[in-house]
């Protein structure tokens, strides 16, 4: 009986788009991800410190919107050495 029967699946269009379907997603996924971590990394403030002091001299934003300054810093910055 077993012989008479084919169990093997059809192969049609609707199943090879279902093969691809979860890599596509997770393709999708990691660029999304990718690209927010770009612009996240991209925003991050610069603090530049003194050499020969080691105080903070100028702080550049990158965002409009942040007014960060040396009195008030952010959480997260890059630091970068100055004269």
């Amino acid at each position: 009986m077993r012989d008479i029967i084919d169990l093997k699946p059809i192969k049609t269009k609707g199943n090879i788009m279902m093969k691809y379907t979860g890599s596509f997603i997770v393709i999708c996924s990691l660029v999304v991800w990718f690209a927010i971590a770009i612009s996240k990394w991209a925003s991050i403030p610069v603090v530049q410190y003194s050499h020969s002091s080691g105080e903070c001299v100028q702080v550049v934003n990158f965002v409009e919107d942040d007014r960060y300054t040396c009195s008030k810093l952010p959480d997260r910055y890059t630091r970068e050495w100055a004269k």
